[in-house]
Parts: C-alpha cells; sequence; structure tokens
C-alpha cells in the first residue's frame, strides 16, 4: 500500500479492519513472553531453574526473527487481548461516528457483549469472606526477574485490565452483570493479593498470589479497580486500599516527576508504557474518588509533564526508555497514544478541573501530540493491512506480530483516538 494512504487511514476504519481480523483468528496469537511454552524447553528441562527460564525466556523475545513454528509455540488466547478489544469497542460506541456501516452504536454494542462474554469466559473462580471472585491470569509460564508465575496464575495486570474492560462496558450498557464481574475482581485484589508493603496510611498489592513484589503501575493498576468499583457500589474498604496504594506510588514519585518501576535496585529503570500505565491509573482514581485530588493532582501534573517532555521525540516517535530512542516498539506506542487520548479527553472535561493546575500542555497540544504518534505507528510499523510489527531498531525492523502486544494495543490505541477526536469535536 502507497505509504500516504497508510498514513491517511482513519482511526475507526483501523479499529475496525484490526477486530475483524483478529476475530478471523478467534484472538488467537503469539506473544514476547511465550517463549516457555516450546516443547524443547519442557523437554531439556530449562524450565526447572529460575537463571535458564528467564535466560531463554528473553532469547526467544529478543530474536529478530520469529522462533515459535520452530520451537512448537502454539497461538493461543490471551485473556488480556481480550480485555483491550473489549475497551477498544466501548470507545468506538462512544464516538457517535456513522460514517462506517460496521462500527453503528448497535453493532459495537454487540461487540463489547461478545467480548466480555468471551473474557468472563476465561476466568479463574476463586473464593473470599465477602463472595466470589475472579481473576485472570496469562496463557503461558512466564518467569519475570523476581518471580515465576506458572500459566494460569491470577495476575494483577491481566485481571485488573479485565476490570477496566468490564467497566467500560458496564458504563456502555448499563449491565449489572458486567458492575458485578468488576465487584468479584474487586475482592480478588482485596483477599487474594499479597500486601507486600503495608502501613496505617501506605499500601502496595503484589503483582500474583504468589510474590510480594512492590512494582508501581501493578499495584496502582489494583487501585484503579476498587476506586472504580468501591465508588459505585459505595465500599468504604475498597476505597480506603485504593487510597493508600495511591500513596504509596505517589510519595515515591521521583523529584522531576517520573517514577521508575519499582523501588528495589533490579527496577530501577523508566520506560514509556508503564509510565503512561501509572499516569491514567491516577486519572482514572482521580475521577472515581475526587475529594483526594489534592494529593493526587500534584503528582499527576509532574508526572504528565515529566512523560511528555522525556518520552517523545518532536515528530511524535515514541523513546522506549527515557534515556533511548530504540527499540520503538508497537506496545509503547498503542499505550502512548491510548493514555495521550484519555488526558486530553480529561483536560477537555471541566468537572476534572485540571485545566487549572501546573500541567505545561493544552488538550489541543496532548490531542496533536496523539496524532503524531498515531502517524509514527503507520509510518513505521504497520504493514497497510492488519499488522503492526513488533519493533523498529536503529538499522532494522523485528517484523514478529503479536497479537496482545501489537495488534489488541493498537485497537484501543485508535478508538482511544478517536473518541478524543470527537471530545475535541464537541468543544470547538
Amino acid at each position: 500500500m502507497n505509504k500516504s494512504r497508510i498514513q491517511a487511514i482513519e482511526p475507526l476504519r483501523l479499529f475496525e479492519d484490526l477486530y475483524n481480523h483478529a476475530l478471523e483468528k478467534d484472538f488467537a496469537g503469539i506473544d514476547p513472553f511465550d517463549g516457555l511454552e516450546s516443547k524443547l524447553v519442557k523437554k531439556t528441562g530449562l524450565n526447572k531453574f529460575a537463571l535458564t527460564r528467564l535466560l531463554f525466556l528473553q532469547f526467544v523475545k529478543r530474536f529478530p526473527f520469529n522462533l515459535r513454528p520452530f520451537l512448537g509455540i502454539a497461538e493461543a488466547v490471551n485473556p488480556k487481548t481480550i480485555a483491550l478489544f473489549a475497551m477498544a469497542a466501548c470507545r468506538a460506541r462512544f464516538t457517535g461516528n456513522r460514517k462506517y456501516s460496521a462500527l453503528d452504536k448497535n453493532q459495537n454494542s454487540e461487540k463489547i457483549n461478545f467480548l466480555c462474554k468471551r473474557l468472563f469466559c476465561l476466568a479463574k473462580r476463586l473464593e473470599t469472606p465477602e463472595g466470589d471472585a475472579i481473576a485472570f491470569g496469562y496463557n503461558f509460564d512466564w518467569q519475570s526477574r523476581a518471580f515465576f508465575a506458572p500459566k494460569g496464575t491470577p495476575t494483577a495486570v491481566p485481571t485488573a485490565f479485565a476490570a477496566k474492560a468490564f467497566m467500560d462496558a458496564y458504563a456502555a450498557t448499563s449491565s449489572e452483570d458486567y458492575l458485578e464481574a468488576a465487584l468479584q475482581i474487586s475482592r480478588f485484589i482485596r483477599f487474594h493479593l499479597n500486601r507486600s508493603f503495608e502501613t496505617v496510611d501506605e499500601l502496595c498489592f503484589s503483582y500474583t498470589p504468589l510474590d510480594k513484589s512492590l512494582i508501581y503501575n501493578a499495584s496502582l493498576l489494583s487501585a484503579e479497580v476498587l476506586a472504580r468499583v468501591g465508588a459505585i457500589k459505595k465500599d468504604e474498604a475498597a476505597l480506603n486500599d485504593a487510597v493508600r496504594a495511591v500513596r504509596f506510588v505517589i510519595r515515591r514519585q521521583n523529584a522531576d516527576g517520573g517514577w521508575q518501576y519499582g523501588p528495589l535496585i533490579r527496577h530501577r529503570w523508566r520506560d514509556n508504557f508503564h509510565t503512561a500505565f501509572i499516569l491514567s491509573s491516577l486519572l482514572q482514581i482521580y475521577e472515581a474518588i475526587p475529594e483526594i485530588g489534592d494529593e493526587i493532582k500534584p503528582a499527576l501534573n509532574r508526572g504528565i509533564n515529566n512523560w511528555i517532555e522525556n518520552f517523545f521525540l518532536e515528530d511524535g516517535t515514541p523513546k522506549y526508555f527515557d534515556t533511548r530512542i530504540f527499540p520503538i516498539d508497537v506496545h509503547s506506542v498503542g499505550a502512548a497514544i491510548s493514555v495521550l487520548s484519555e488526558l486530553a479527553i480529561a483536560l477537555n472535561k471541566s468537572t476534572l478541573q485540571l485545566t487549572n493546575s501546573d500541567i505545561k500542555f493544552t488538550a489541543e497540544e496532548i490531542l496533536l501530540l496523539a496524532e503524531r504518534v498515531y502517524q509514527t505507528a503507520l509510518g513505521l510499523l504497520f504493514d497497510g493491512k492488519s499488522t503492526f510489527y513488533y519493533q523498529r531498531l536503529r538499522f532494522f525492523t523485528i517484523k514478529t506480530d503479536f497479537m496482545r502486544w501489537g495488534r489488541a494495543w493498537m485497537a484501543l490505541a485508535a478508538a482511544s483516538l478517536a473518541m478524543a477526536r470527537m471530545e475535541a469535536g464537541y468543544k470547538q
């Protein structure tokens, strides 16, 4: 496809194309972190030790060509993929755009219902003192620097994104079933995740029930779920836990406004998309619990300024780390567009009262940056049809196509940008 035509693709059309292609594949795909699903690993015993697991996983992840067909790693459905597409369908529904018949609100409602039902079927059922709970895990064994999570282990990040999808679906359709699903996830967070750090006024949730990690974005995603559900259900215990988890993160913000991945020495790096997650969760929590705005706003303002000033080039290219441009990663691109769009929408909402803050950028400037990142994605990582490449390096491109890491995030990015454009149009 001609490059100029690629860069002219409307976000809603891109969302629709990505959704339809994912539907054809039943939302199954490969993942950057699925290397431990290799038959070679299991036959040779490489999966018995943390170091060999980590090294092999990173080898498969970083290899410039897709080794999975040779390693016996099959495509599979990741719950977070479904959650991201469900969130995207919710945002597409709210655009009110009727240019494409496939994007009619009723048809997007059908998408939302289909995806949320599919997502619920992937849930792991648990029990708590307050009732049933559900949670979600990755569809592969996963070794991090800190801990090992076997396939299906309930995990904070995919579980929180599932809750975000259910809450968005509740807002879009008013179905109490989706609110109930999000409520059950909030019970998992409160009763099954460890409290890796806890004082009277601070709290950090673990990544899984198996570890006691201190990861800022993961704990804050859990807090976001408690805030959004707790605000509707008027659950003071959940709201109190959310506020304490917020304080743990904002009190450890760097002097320049940024955040590291976590407070431990092995987590002292700053990357684009984890920073974006922190800002998005703070924004959602602020909207759910406006009473703590005086605590959140200064951290959110400084965080937005630091993120935009340190993680993007003038042409909209998102840097991977604050100190390094490459790789230009599709996940960084998708998360950046999504969160920039969320921020632009928030700044257009007088109810959030962010316009009188110390943010250095206007809603229009933030939306223009989202547009530039979108054009970067189309120009550097898109094949012109339905595939977004994994990473653009300095001298070559890794063209591996990942369902969750690439397609699903770009679907959410496209729908988010369309929603931000609509909001900007209403304000003109």
